[in-house]
């Protein structure tokens, strides 16, 4: 069987030669993102061959279902690519519509109303660690423990405005991009990437920081891409330095939480681990598979979830504790791992077909969004590819699909959209947004 690694490097450079014909000399594209990050992933696991952190040799039956997952990517990628390579009068559009503009007014009315409801967590949530704990910085890993058990828990108003930070970012990006108010949305970019990053301290987590950056990157890129800004090396760089501050910021929760006298080494080992220990992890569950309790469960486990804690508002639950529960892969003498790439769920509900089908789903959903937002920007287009652009970084560690915010955030966006549209769409033009170089 041939290795994963060389089968990803191959279709990485596959990806590199298809792009000046095929996604217009745009190298940041689905399908470079997408095995650019396993071929990395990849890399790193075979260098932990060496220090033998995690390593541990695939199966024939994983390597061919690492394989498969990568062909159905490129394919349902591809397909959009050579599709939008035909023959077409479509010139590329660097101007939003004018019903945009007028929706760009309502992002900011809304932003600042989800921004007070961030900021009001995040307060209410300190207040009551400083009342249990005092110093919640000396007590993290306490602090994490009750949380994991349920010892202790924020109000659940608390915990659901803490969720409008993914939704918040979101908006927050496209008005950095669209606004001539630009430093100042900038600005309040930053104080929500801060806030995000204490309401991940308050329960002593990572998930959420994680999320984040992710939706934060995948709107610079959508950005980038709607306005038609060639990347040079300033943005690469400002895409690095945001991805080295989301490895620091885990190091720091990690190495408060266990009181550790080096940070450098929890840097370094931290990393390190976030990226080997997905691949060994997928074995473990292609040997022994999730349970799945309802159709695609591990797949669409935050769809299920989040139907259940609105069900349960009635009363009605028709999930088990259990079936919140986080399943870990014990892969290696340092502790089991609480994740793994993407086809370890698909495998779990769909087997092969699944491990096929799902990542041809993921290739064709994003390039089609790559395409739109490139082609005709739209201000709901260029956030659903921000949010595809982070399904694709996202499925080294599993598959957003299975958290419950995050599809809190996808119909957020939406109803904000479907909101805007029945208040009636057109309204007057701000004088804060401007359509290309021209104020309104």
């Amino acid at each position: 069987m041939i290795n994963p690694t060389i089968v990803s490097g191959l279709l990485l450079v596959l990806s590199f030669l298809a792009t000046p014909f095929f996604f217009r000399k745009i190298w940041l594209n689905p399908l470079v993102i997408f095995f650019g990050v396993w071929f990395l992933n990849f890399i790193v696991y075979e260098l932990d061959h060496f220090f033998n952190f995690y390593y541990i040799d695939l199966s024939p039956k994983t390597e061919f279902l690492f394989m498969l997952s990568f062909v159905g990517f490129f394919i349902g990628s591809m397909s959009v690519a050579i599709y939008k390579a035909l023959p077409k009068k479509i010139i590329p559009s660097i101007i939003l519509p004018h019903k945009d503009y007028s929706y760009l007014a309502f992002l900011e009315k809304i932003s600042i109303f989800l921004f007070i409801l961030v900021l009001v967590s995040v307060l209410g949530k300190y207040i009551l660690l400083m009342l249990h704990y005092g110093n919640p910085l000396a007590h993290l890993g306490e602090i994490r423990v009750s949380n994991v058990s349920g010892d202790f828990t924020y109000p659940k108003i608390l915990q659901l405005f803490s969720i409008f930070r993914y939704v918040l970012v979101v908006n927050l990006a496209v008005l950095c991009f669209f606004s001539s108010r630009k430093k100042y949305y900038i600005i309040l970019t930053a104080i929500t990437v801060i806030l995000s990053v204490f309401t991940d301290v308050a329960v002593a987590g990572r998930g959420g920081i994680l999320n984040t950056f992710l939706f934060l990157i995948g709107a610079l890129l959508a950005g980038y891409l709607a306005k038609g800004i060639k990347l040079k090396a300033k943005n690469y760089f400002d895409i690095l330095a945001l991805i080295f501050i989301l490895f620091s910021l885990f190091a720091s929760i990690l190495y408060l939480r266990g009181h550790d006298n080096n940070f450098l080494k929890k840097f370094v080992s931290n990393s390190y681990y976030y990226f080997t220990g997905t691949i060994p992890a997928v074995e473990s569950f292609v040997q022994n598979p999730l349970e799945s309790p309802f159709f695609g469960y591990n797949t669409f486990s935050g769809l299920y979830q989040g139907i259940d804690k609105l069900t349960g508002i009635a009363g009605v639950n028709f999930l088990s504790g259990q079936d919140y529960q986080t399943s870990y892969a014990p892969i290696s003498h340092i502790g089991p791992f609480n994740s793994a790439g993407h086809l370890a769920y698909y495998y779990s509900d769909f087997r092969e077909l699944g491990v096929l089908i799902m990542p041809y789903l993921l290739g064709l959903w994003s390039t089609w969004l790559f395409f739109l937002a490139y082609e005709r920007p739209r201000i709901l287009t260029i956030q659903m590819c921000a949010i595809a652009t982070a399904f694709i970084f996202i499925t080294i560690r599993g598959t957003m699909t299975a958290g419950a915010s995050i599809w809190f955030t996808i119909f957020a966006i939406l109803i904000q959209y479907i909101f805007f549209e029945w208040k009636g769409g057109l309204t007057k033009y701000p004088r804060s947004l401007v359509i290309g170089n021209k104020k309104l």
